[in-house]
């Protein structure tokens, strides 16, 4: 019955193959002088974007800009960025003996609800983080509930970055609001090394991922079930503008890397693993068995009807950022950075606390800093547009596998 799943996914990606299917209902072309403000917000905060990142996220012209019809978004140290409360440099003396109180500075901070504080807004001297980013998201601004979404773009190259192109639900509309229960959808991540490899294999700027997150609590995060993965060596993401897209319906979504299909969900990953008799009837049984008192389905009072989707029935907006470092595992430890240069190799451990893996990381400044500052442009994430469409003819309703029971509360269907 899985396997019926499957192809119902396919068939209705494929009716909305053709461009002229699809009617564009929000963009952005980055053609002005300045970041358009009805569209996106810079994000201001210091929590570390929930992997224990070393930036500050702000909104100097220095991390997020408009240049030549592209948004770029680039890594600074902190040290060179302007104080807004006293319009100099923040300076090296600032990260050991300053107060960075972001709410005063800047006059508002964005903690990660519903996640935890994370230091957010207040941080002393020793506890600050060294670098400077931005991270701009269209919350508030514009979310979506199916559709097709397209960026074109090209990630930053320098040691330790970590780009992102991704998108986060509006609401949270499940569980108790903890992350996963409502999802995450990550189009397009990587890590900005020129020579990072892994066990053979490139893990730097010639290597992506495209993941959806989703689970009971952290604990139970499928994410492994709903990920892949793609290498370009003669294109490298860090040199090349590429184009990540991803179709989604009722039925599942698709994702695409310059149109060719790299994944479907729900896709066969479990197949071999079922017994014919156990249908696809959501979310919580593509992701069975769960562990723990707490593995109770959160996705059972789904608010539509589409409950082959819940999590993923719920408006989403976009992100976009430029991370550094972070210490839950996304950059791995024990690879081989820049052909074995012993002074270039990471500087810091996954799984320590934040701080500790902050200041590894900056005292190695004379290492890695030189492969920001040598890239120029390069350095930064160039985004040239961001397009989201809807089908003209609307999507079909959900469909459920013949000999399977049908989705809970149809009567809330539109």
């Amino acid at each position: 019955m899985f396997r019926v799943v499957f192809a119902l996914v396919c068939v209705a990606a494929a009716a909305y193959a053709q461009e002229d299917d699809w009617e564009l209902v929000w963009f952005d072309e980055f053609d002005g002088e300045l970041i358009d403000s009805t569209k996106w917000q810079s994000e201001i905060t210091a929590g570390g974007g929930g992997n224990e990142e070393f930036q500050v996220y702000n909104d100097d012209p220095m991390n997020t800009y408009i240049q030549d019809g592209k948004l770029f978004i680039k890594a600074s140290l902190l040290a060179d960025n302007t104080n807004p409360l006293t319009n100099q440099p923040f300076g090296e003396d600032f990260l050991t003996n300053g107060v960075l109180d972001l709410e005063t500075m800047y006059g508002r901070c964005d903690v990660h609800e519903p996640s935890p504080d994370w230091e957010s807004c207040y941080r002393e001297g020793g506890r600050i983080p060294p670098t400077a980013s931005g991270r701009l998201r269209s919350f508030e601004k514009f979310s979506f509930r199916y559709g097709r979404a397209i960026i074109r773009a090209k990630m930053p190259v320098g040691d330790w970055l970590w780009p992102a192109l991704w998108l986060l639900p509006e609401d949270w509309a499940y569980g108790s609001g903890d992350w996963p229960e409502s999802g995450e959808i990550d189009m397009q991540e990587s890590i900005g090394n020129r020579d990072y490899v892994c066990d053979g294999s490139p893990r730097g700027m010639q290597h992506m991922g495209t993941t959806m997150h989703w689970g009971l609590n952290r604990g139970n995060n499928r994410w492994e079930w709903t990920h892949t993965s793609r290498d370009n060596l003669t294109h490298p993401f860090g040199e090349f503008f590429h184009e990540y897209r991803f179709d989604w319906s009722p039925q599942g979504i698709e994702f695409y890397l310059d149109d060719e299909k790299i994944m479907t969900v729900p896709g066969n990953a479990l197949i071999d693993e079922r017994t014919p008799d156990n249908c696809y009837t959501g979310w919580y049984d593509f992701g069975a068995p769960w562990f723990g008192d707490e593995a109770v389905d959160v996705w059972t009072e789904d608010v539509t009807c589409d409950h082959f989707m819940a999590p993923f029935d719920q408006p989403f907006h976009f992100i976009l950022n430029v991370a550094v470092g972070g210490t839950t595992g996304f950059i791995p430890d024990d690879c081989v950075n820049a052909g074995g240069d012993e002074n270039r190799q990471k500087p810091w451990r996954n799984f320590i606390p934040q701080v500790e893996g902050m200041w590894d990381f900056y005292d190695a400044k004379d290492f890695w800093y030189n492969s920001w500052i040598s890239e120029g442009d390069n350095a930064a994430m160039q985004v040239d547009y961001v397009r989201v469409f809807k089908p003209k003819d609307g999507f079909p309703p959900t469909q459920v596998p013949e000999g399977c029971p049908e989705p809970p509360f149809t009567n809330n269907c539109l």
